[in-house]
């Protein structure tokens, strides 16, 4: 008989430190302060195609503020108002970018805008922060997802963990796959992998070696 998933890990989960948390603060406006300023560049008139709004989000360089963003989105937030799924596009052209902080300013514009934000569009930011390497920023929106009413799902704890991974915080990475049981969701292949291969660059063989053993009673 095949065991639960949260007691198949729980050899596993009991190794990680209780106080290592995924929710990290999200990082500040005030962060942007660091940026070496840019110069001023003109933006379209107006964006009517998902083509312009991405070519707009581009000129705004790494950390626009929210009046620039709201310029480069223009007229589609009616459009993904109707179709919020308009919205992921553009979130997931950023995340291909490596934009983390463009796509999370969409997101805060979306929600100031009374557009619809699903998991989708944070699973697209979270992939943005994975690409550009900032598992801290990954971390902090995959903790603010439930806040904001939005349950994460499978694609959002293994992208978060794939950046764990990326950034060797495999104690964190691990507290992600133990958190997902807890929260109703069922660890893949792409989850634990990604747990695995956290342990070995943090030099956890016995880890890794452990988790690897019970991938099979996951049904893996």
């Amino acid at each position: 008989m095949r065991l639960a998933g949260a007691e198949l890990l729980t050899g596993v989960c009991s190794t990680v430190s209780n106080n290592v948390a995924c929710a990290l603060p999200l990082p500040a406006a005030a962060h942007r302060g660091g940026v070496r300023a840019r110069q001023s560049r003109s933006l379209p008139a107006s964006c009517t195609t998902k083509s312009d709004v991405c070519n707009a989000l581009a000129l705004l360089g790494s950390s626009p503020g929210a009046s620039e963003v709201l310029a480069a989105v223009g007229d589609e937030l009616p459009r993904w108002r109707r179709n919020p799924a308009l919205a992921t596009v553009t979130l997931s052209a950023l995340a291909r970018n490596r934009r983390p902080q463009v796509a999370l300013q969409v997101l805060e514009l979306m929600l100031a805008q009374c557009v619809e934000v699903n998991v989708f569009h944070y699973n697209s930011a979270i992939s943005a922060c994975e690409k550009a390497g900032e598992w801290q920023r990954a971390s902090s929106v995959l903790s603010i997802m439930s806040v904001a009413g939005v349950m994460p799902n499978v694609v959002s704890y293994s992208t978060c963990m794939s950046s764990c991974e990326k950034g060797f915080q495999w104690q964190l990475a691990l507290n992600l796959l133990c958190t997902m049981p807890r929260a109703s969701v069922v660890p893949n292949e792409f989850s634990c992998n990604s747990a695995i291969s956290a342990c070995e660059k943090g030099l956890q063989w016995h880890l890794a070696l452990g988790l690897f053993c019970k991938m099979p009673g996951l049904r893996l």
